[in-house]
């Protein structure tokens, strides 16, 4: 069973370097790949205690102590970089309880290696040591830091899940549903291993460190699976507008690895589009197609298609029609916007049908569009 952890360990390494080794990588991803390798060192130190290697090497023992207050730290500083924009250094404040509890353990790690081994296994009075209430209190501590953060991770990302709702077309294919779940069953290992610890229930903490690395490597298997898991498909709005999606480049595994498509060049293709899309408004064009539009802009559709997928988060269809739902919420505020109904405005603004612009409008701004009408004119409209 042992061997559990070895296959866990070389999961976690495999998604580290494929996450690490990316080009152009950025502060997300490489706190991603930090924590992955972080993850695959301890399932390794968890084997080599299993099989009693502290004999030989004594000075590693202590050293899993404070493993999972900087994993819990470095992953709650992870989701911080994913739901919000743009990333902060202060989040590195974290870390601070990591290191205090680090040099707070360096009487331990300085004790000879017999020693240590003497107190690892009891022979010198292990549990009355523990019981000290200054180690107590400090052991309790540790625990209560660990789970904070494992509790506030769930809560930023179920906030921002629940606030980007009608944005997210399936739930479960984006990649904010893999670190959900990543952080929920961090919790409900750290719960049991943090039990089975003060009750001194050994079977318990083995049992929940094999279902973890279980966890792991289930979790692993998916990453590798499914091209895109890490990616972000969560469009993140301004809170005035359906125009402009802010870009968040945390995507580890997408399905335009090899499309050739330099940073810089993109970078060019964007400004191109997105000027284009307000000074000759093609959106109004209800006929609008990709490769009309990527012919328009001498950019291929392919790279165009590129660009809005891996740029600002969408498909082409979402992305044109935000501009349509823009332009209709721009036009309801004038006079003259009283002239047409509302179908005669929507397909004024690129939409061919009632159907697809009711659907549309709901989809993109989360109300109907005779709701937001008769908010913003303060008139019922009919």
């Amino acid at each position: 069973m042992h061997l559990i952890f070895i296959v866990a360990s070389s999961v976690c390494l495999l998604l580290a370097v494929l996450i690490l080794s990316k080009r152009h990588n950025n502060i997300p991803n490489t706190l991603l790949g930090i924590w992955l390798l972080l993850t695959a060192i301890e399932f390794t130190f968890q084997y080599g205690m299993k099989i009693e290697i502290y004999l030989i090497y004594p000075h590693i023992l202590g050293v899993l102590d404070f493993f999972p207050l900087l994993h819990t730290s470095l992953l709650y500083i992870y989701v911080l970089a994913i739901v919000n924009d743009p990333f902060k250094k202060t989040y590195f404040l974290f870390l601070i309880p990591f290191f205090i509890g680090l040099i707070a353990s360096i009487p331990f790690f300085v004790l000879g290696g017999d020693t240590k081994i003497e107190l690892y296994t009891g022979t010198r009075d292990r549990q009355l040591a523990f019981q000290n209430t200054t180690i107590l209190i400090l052991a309790m501590v540790h625990a209560l830091i660990v789970a904070s953060y494992l509790v506030l991770s769930l809560i930023k990302l179920n906030t921002y899940l629940i606030k980007w709702r009608s944005r997210i077309r399936s739930l479960k294919n984006n990649g904010l549903f893999w670190l959900r779940n990543l952080v929920l069953g961090y919790l409900v290992l750290w719960s049991i291993v943090a039990v089975s610890t003060l009750t001194n229930m050994a079977d318990l903490q083995n049992t929940g460190l094999l279902v973890f690395a279980v966890f792991m490597i289930a979790l692993g298997y998916l990453g590798l699976k499914r091209t895109r898991l890490f990616v972000q498909s969560t469009p993140i709005l301004d809170s005035d507008t359906t125009e402009v999606f802010k870009y968040q480049d945390w995507n580890v595994f997408t399905p335009y690895a090899h499309s050739g498509l330099k940073e810089e060049t993109a970078k060019v293709y964007l400004n191109r589009l997105e000027a284009y899309m307000k000074s000759d408004t093609p959106y109004l064009n209800p006929k609008l197609t990709l490769t009309s539009l990527s012919d328009q802009l001498d950019i291929s559709s392919n790279h165009l298609s590129q660009i809005i997928n891996e740029r600002l988060r969408m498909n082409f269809s979402n992305y044109i029609n935000s501009y349509r739902v823009k332009e209709f919420k721009d036009r309801i505020t004038s006079e003259d916007s009283k002239k047409y109904t509302v179908l005669g405005l929507a397909l004024e603004c690129g939409f061919n049908s009632k159907s697809s612009f009711n659907n549309v409008f709901k989809k993109l701004t989360g109300e109907t569009p005779t709701s937001y009408i008769s908010a913003t004119r303060g008139e019922k409209v009919s």
